[in-house]
């Protein structure tokens, strides 16, 4: 892989993860939507609306990439204004990889991706630094803000190992290591080992995981067991009778 396409490729995750293109989607709606309504009031007022319009514009177009900036730097919520965390590239941690790698070479830790349907349990990431990723689960994979954990997540108040996720014959089970802040299953904190289902969300506080049940995975090996389980109907060879 090319350094070019691994620039890109980072480049489009950081997009989307900082939402600096719907930031400014909505800063466009906002301009448009402010035009309109200024070209109505300036013609009461007898401004030129023309020259009114034309400054308007020139200010919504400098404060384009204004926006762009701001949101990548800073994110807008009902707590306030806050600065996005730095994202740490994925590649240097080793973490195990999503179902988008494209390396060649195994990581350090787990095996090489491989398609979405070889995998009973898929991992999504909703919010946080690794926003956008999807992962697929066997085995046991440890969170935590520690390098040497199997899914690293850079979150200063997120322990160095948090919580667990272990794929156990069908079932998909969560628990916290003992973390400072504690893990939740669609909301409520876990004390004990959790059973999730799909569309379970875990939160490690603001990372956010949606747990997605590989339905088709599933019915493809019940219908293989119920196939290796239906008993082969026996054929007898045809035999010629010679009446005498």
């Amino acid at each position: 892989m090319s350094p070019r396409t691994i620039s890109f490729g980072v480049a489009r995750r950081e997009l989307k993860r900082r939402k600096v293109v719907r930031a400014c989607v909505f800063y466009l709606l906002a301009c448009w939507g402010g035009l309109k309504s200024a070209d109505v009031i300036l013609s009461f007022l007898e401004f030129d609306p023309d020259l009114a319009s034309q400054a308007l514009l020139a200010a919504a177009i400098v404060g384009l990439p204004i926006t762009a900036v701001f949101s990548w730097f800073y994110e807008i919520s009902v707590s306030g204004i806050t600065r996005r965390p730095p994202f740490v590239e994925r590649r240097f941690l080793d973490n195990i990889a999503p179902l988008d790698d494209r390396r060649k070479e195994a990581p350090l830790r787990g095996r090489k991706s491989r398609a979405e349907s070889a995998y009973d349990w898929i991992l999504e990431v909703e919010s946080g630094p690794l926003a956008g990723q999807r992962y697929g689960l066997e085995g046991s994979v440890v969170l935590g803000r520690s390098t040497e954990c199997d899914l690293t997540i850079p979150v200063p108040r997120i322990s160095r190992q948090h919580a667990r996720f272990t794929v156990d014959g069908n079932k998909l089970l969560i628990e916290d290591l003992n973390s400072s802040n504690g893990t939740t299953v669609n909301g409520t904190k876990i004390d004990t080992v959790v059973s999730l289902n799909h569309q379970d969300k875990v939160g490690l506080l603001e990372v956010t995981f949606k747990i997605k049940e590989n339905q088709a995975h599933f019915h493809a090996q019940d219908s293989t067991l119920l196939h290796d389980a239906t008993p082969q109907a026996k054929i007898e060879p045809r035999r010629n009778t010679i009446e005498s």
